[in-house]
This record gives structure tokens, sequence and C-alpha cells, in this order.
């Protein structure tokens, strides 16, 4: 068996492989052996995806050598790593950790918006495909459940115009999703980082955050600035 625990790594929807470059490079750059996978996120529904992706992953002579297998995901990648782990117990049985980024473990609302102005849900549902209507939150009682150590690290900007209509002000998002909606029902870490939905994929906070937790099942607490003399509380 390969010496290296194995990373699978899920892009979201409307992207590709590529869009996690970055991250495979850093991962290799640590020492894991990386499975960076596209798959036809716009042409097929959630459980038609994860099967497809699940198959490849069994089918790679890097799954098959390897006795540890880790995931980490962007967006609706957690949501097919979810489905995979529930109907692939071949991969299930040698996965350790998962790291989501942004998922929306508990639908979009974003996608709710979306969904509730009929020319908005046209051109979205052309360009989605039919995994596009099952991101919203109203679907997330289908999503399969999940258990493991999962750790996820949820974006604090916004480059998203919409989100000014979709959240209110004291809610907690990355523009796309809330932070409560990437939350797993007493399952997971959660960390936060200075990024939004897309960006957060080239955040160098979140790669370290993502090999400290792959490597000890936590995330490490960024270090703590000495407290200023005179300042209030001190």
């Amino acid at each position: 068996m390969s010496q290296k625990p194995l990373v699978v790594i899920l892009h979201g929807i409307f992207r590709t492989a590529w869009s996690m470059r970055l991250i495979e490079i850093y991962l290799r750059w640590r020492g894991y052996d990386t499975l960076n996978l596209t798959y036809p996120s716009n042409r097929h529904d959630l459980a038609t995806l994860s099967d497809l992706v699940g198959k490849r992953i069994e089918a790679s002579e890097k799954f098959q050598s390897a006795a540890d297998v880790h995931f980490v995901t962007h967006s609706m990648g957690g949501l097919i790593t979810r489905y995979i782990l529930n109907t692939h117990p071949a991969i299930k049985v040698k996965t350790r950790n998962i790291v989501m980024m942004v998922p929306p473990n508990q639908g979009s609302e974003t996608a709710d918006y979306i969904v509730s102005n009929a020319w908005m849900k046209c051109i979205f549902e052309y360009f989605s495909g039919p995994a596009g209507p099952q991101l919203t939150t109203a679907y997330a009682v289908n999503y399969p459940s999940i258990s493991g150590t999962i750790g996820i690290i949820a974006g604090v900007r916004s480059s998203n115009p919409l989100a000014k209509l979709v959240f209110s002000k004291d809610q907690q998002h990355d523009g796309t999703i809330s932070h409560d909606r990437m939350r797993l029902d007493g399952i997971g870490e959660v960390l936060s980082v200075k990024a939004s939905h897309t960006s957060i994929v080239c955040s160098l906070s979140a790669m370290r955050q993502t090999v400290y937790f792959l490597q000890d099942g936590q995330f490490k607490a960024p270090p703590t600035s000495p407290a200023v003399p005179g300042t209030p509380g001190v």
C-alpha cells in the first residue's frame, strides 16, 4: 500500500479540478498524495454525480493502494462526499478526516432566493442542471447523513451582489451560504477565514488549516495577539 495518505479533492458546481489546483499543489508539498477529480457538476443530480465520482475513486490505482483516505471539498463537493460515503462502503472504510470548505450542508439561501424568482430560476436551472435546484434549503432534508471527523471552513467575506438581498445584517455568511447552513447538527468543527465563497480555494489560511485538520483531526487556533497596555479590559 501507498505510504502517503491520499486526499480526494472535489470541486463545487460550475467548477473543474483546475479550481482546486492550488490546494492540490499545497497538499502535495505537505506530503500527501492527491486525487483531484473533475466531474460534470451541471449535467446530473447529486445522487448520479456521487455515483460517477465514487466509481472513479474506486477505480483509481491511488485509492486501491492507499491505506488512509481523506476528503477536501469546496461547496457542493461536500454534498457529493456525503452521498459517496453512504453508497460506497469500500471508500467509507478507508476514509479518515474530511475538510469541507463552505459546504451547503443545510442548503443555500442564495439558491432559495434564485429559485423564488421565476426568470432567475429559469436561467439558473438551465446552467446548473438537475443539481442546482437540489441546493435549496427545502431540499436539504434529502441529503444523506454523515459521520466521522469533519472540519468545516467558513468564509466571512462576500463578492456576491445578491448578498444584501439574501442575508440579514446579523447573519454570518460568505456571500452565498450562511454559517448556520454550513453546519452539521452536532458534528464537525467550524473555523472562519477571511475569504469569500469563491476565493476560499485560494486562501493560504484555509490551506494551512486544512492540513492541520488532516493531520490532527482539529483546526489550529491562530496565535493570540499580546494585549496592548492601556486598552479597555487590560
